[in-house]
């Protein structure tokens, strides 16, 4: 039978296109295929969770594609396309959706339209929105809104019971579509007829653009993102990052990268301490160190580049989205186009965990979730009472005129339809290539979050080579209950408490090399798998 052998292997690493399989080998654990599973932070991969239709309802009443969807005060904005133009709308429970850009009453709330416009026109654009929140000194702050193609819109509410709305536009440059607030400042760029100048408005006075601690200033580069982060201003270009500080005083610019900007300001997030971009290379961050007002340039995505690089190739910048999930320390992007079936729509999640060779960015795809735009916030004081359990709320607007609630309950489905979920890990070698192994069983560790009796393990041998003896895929039902001495199948023991998962499965087959296959596709459950013992004989095969 040969020698028998025991083997760990740990899952962490995530997917890895770009690391030689002799390498992997040695070290197995990452991945060659992994989409809709996410690396999570206590060790494994998890299958991601869902995402659910918050109301049958839109907000124009069409079916037409979401341009940007945020929440707000008590409720949730959204921008969509109705009679030809980008008009704004306002809802508390989803099914009720009030036009904000006009003014007059609807349903008992007053619409003032500072331009003194009974509705205000808004050009129809091939840009997403981009929401910025001035917090001021009202009850809920003042929302700005731009979308590259209109005069930047402010939307602010007052009033708890009575409410009343009130909605202008700043007129002092034609467009805008990047924004953030920094130092009181609401702060601008990306003009369409100035597309290398930021404004920044006078302190305290978002919507004033002409008083005497405003001003502009105009850089060698298309702009194409601008984020306030660790007190500090960052300006995004075309071809590089800079940072821009002064603006309270006389002006000044220091270069932070040059010859590898921002590809899409849609793609700039902030998690995990980090400030996070999709440059020309890959994902780049900006982190700070341990050196009072220090910070560091990196690169966190190489092991995925050949993906990034096929995303650049083939992808509207415009139809980029990304958000983050601050719990998880977790990013997600989407690469997404109209006229793809929801099936072929992609994206990436990446997470930022501690794993035995310290802090890194561990990568897997995401497929069949059609995100035309997105957002993800604090629920601030519980304001929205539907999601009242939730600490964050992540949002995506569909292509169908919806909006959608991500993690929202746990959610098992992509809206009704199943989560086709996969990862393979590298091939391994259990140390020496050039001696065949069998494998006798294997036993899975890790969490399940509830049943989910459609899960399924496959052992790959030599490459799938056609010449070796492929044993059919093995079912692993995660079904909550336990395996009890003398009365269950002999070769598989399932034992289950408060979520832990032990399961102990009988295998056949015998290789030089393997590689193991974890696949569902259903609705049921979510589940972790941390790792693997593999138990096997090593010798020529039986």
């Amino acid at each position: 039978m040969g020698n028998p052998i025991g083997v760990v292997i740990p899952f962490e690493g995530g997917l890895d296109l770009v690391t030689p399989d002799y390498i992997l080998a040695k070290n197995p654990g990452s991945l060659k295929k992994m989409v809709n599973f996410e690396s999570a932070l206590g060790g494994g991969y998890r299958r991601i969770n869902g995402y659910k239709q918050w109301s049958t309802a839109t907000p124009s009443g069409s079916a037409t594609r979401l341009y940007g969807v945020c929440q707000y005060a008590d409720g949730i904005v959204a921008v969509q396309v109705d009679s030809g133009n980008y008009n704004i709308y306002f809802t508390t429970d989803g099914t009720t959706w009030t036009q904000v850009n006009k003014s007059g009453a609807s349903g008992g709330i007053t619409l003032v339209n500072l331009n003194a416009a009974a509705q205000t026109t808004r050009t129809v654009g091939s840009k997403q929105i981009q929401f910025v929140l001035y917090e001021g000194n009202t009850e809920y702050g003042e929302l700005f809104i731009l979308d590259g193609a209109n005069k930047v819109a402010w939307f602010k509410i007052t009033g708890t019971n009575t409410k009343t709305y009130f909605y202008d536009e700043i007129s002092t440059f034609t467009t805008a579509q990047w924004g953030t607030v920094y130092k009181d400042h609401l702060v601008v760029g990306g003009d369409s007829t100035n597309k290398e100048t930021v404004y920044w408005s006078d302190a305290f006075a978002p919507t004033s653009f002409t008083g005497g601690t405003s001003g502009s200033l105009k850089f060698t580069d298309k702009i194409t993102g601008v984020k306030a982060w660790r007190d500090r201003l960052f300006i995004f270009g075309q071809n590089g990052v800079s940072e821009l500080s002064g603006i309270n005083g006389v002006p000044s610019v220091s270069s932070i990268s040059r010859n590898m900007g921002c590809v899409s300001g849609y793609t700039i997030q902030e998690i995990g301490g980090d400030l996070i971009w999709l440059s020309p290379d890959g994902f780049r961050n900006l982190a700070g160190t341990e050196r009072i007002d220090d910070i560091e340039l990196g690169t966190i995505s190489r092991k995925i580049n050949p993906l990034i690089e096929d995303i650049l190739v083939d992808i509207n910048v415009e139809d980029i989205s990304s958000f983050a999930i601050r719990e998880r320390n977790q990013y997600r992007m989407f690469h997404c186009k109209s006229a793809n079936t929801s099936g072929q729509q992609m994206g990436l999640v990446g997470t930022y965990k501690a794993g035995s060779q310290g802090l890194s960015w561990e990568w897997g795809e995401l497929q069949g979730i059609p995100v035309a735009c997105a957002w993800s916030g604090v629920n601030k004081e519980n304001a929205i009472t539907s999601l009242n359990s939730a600490k964050e709320i992540i949002l995506h607007g569909g292509y169908d005129g919806h909006v959608y609630l991500h993690d929202a309950s746990n959610t098992t489905s992509f809206a009704g339809n199943t989560i086709n979920a996969y990862f393979e890990t590298a091939p391994i070698d259990y140390g020496d290539i050039g001696i065949k192994k069998t494998i006798r069983w294997v036993n899975l560790n890790g969490t399940i979050e509830g049943p989910n009796s459609d899960v399924w393990l496959k052992l790959i041998y030599d490459y799938d080579d056609t010449g070796t003896q492929q044993p059919n895929p093995y079912p692993l039902a995660f079904d909550g209950t336990f395996s009890y001495y003398g009365t269950d199948r002999y070769g598989t023991a399932y034992y289950s408490k408060n979520g832990f998962l032990n399961y102990r499965i009988l295998v056949e087959g015998s290789g030089f090399i393997n590689s193991f296959k974890v696949y569902s596709d259903n609705t049921q459950g979510g589940y972790t798998i941390s790792g693997l013992y593999v138990r096997a004989h090593v010798g020529k095969s039986l």
